[in-house]
């Protein structure tokens, strides 16, 4: 498999650069036990990869119950801060070896995700606590969240806008996806798309991935372009 054509790595965040999947989970939880409801892991594996609001929209759907939409993303935004401030956030293991071999070669370096600023920084700031040797600024070329861009994963719109901050083609960009809709948006922009198969992943359609790994320590190992 030839990837010697490309010159940046383009990281999701959740589920990818960090192990979030689950403290969002328990934030969901939390949120709809008021409610009376109590969602399980396996129930929102089918959130992974796709924005707040059309999860809530599937709650509402699937459970029949009438949601406002902005209240229950603020009380879920509230949750998950406070279950960060319990958690001693890591990256992924071989996330920082990736990172530090592709700076090594000059590689840039994005993150695109459907979370939101507020999100990004909040996790980026617990994290620096114990990698003190690089800031957002130093570490990221370009950063793509939720709100900045108008359709959001499975759509092509955050990974070509990504291509574009970072002033390549998108062809010239490998893309580490943990979910079926960024997989389809990293390929339908024309990327490289690696998927990143997780423990709520397994039953996820990954065919339009380039290729698929179980650790970052495979990418390092079998693509050696950094």
């Amino acid at each position: 498999m030839d990837i010697s054509h490309i010159r940046a790595v383009i990281f999701d965040m959740d589920g990818v650069f960090f192990d979030t999947e689950p403290l969002m989970f328990e934030a969901f939880r939390r949120v709809f036990k008021l409610h009376g409801l109590d969602l399980s892991d396996e129930y929102q594996y089918k959130f992974v990869g796709y924005p707040t609001i059309k999860n809530l929209q599937d709650i509402s759907q699937d459970f029949q119950i009438e949601l406002d939409i902005n209240v229950s993303i603020r009380k879920l935004s509230e949750a998950y801060m406070e279950i960060l401030k319990e958690t001693n956030l890591q990256a992924q293991d071989g996330v920082w070896q990736l990172v530090d071999s592709c700076k090594a070669q000059n590689k840039k370096i994005a993150l695109c995700t459907t979370s939101s600023k507020e999100s990004v920084y909040k996790n980026f700031e617990n994290i620096f606590k114990h990698k003190s040797i690089y800031m957002l600024d130093t570490l990221f070329d370009a950063i793509i969240t939720g709100d900045d861009v108008t359709h959001q994963k499975p759509h092509q719109d955050p990974y070509q806008k990504a291509a574009q901050l970072l002033n390549l083609e998108p062809r010239q960009c490998l893309v580490i996806e943990d979910s079926t809709s960024g997989i389809q948006s990293a390929s339908a922009a024309g990327c490289f798309c690696i998927g990143f198969r997780q423990p709520y992943s397994q039953s996820m359609d990954f065919s339009k991935a380039d290729a698929v790994i179980n650790s970052f320590h495979g990418l390092v190992g079998c693509f050696n372009f950094c």
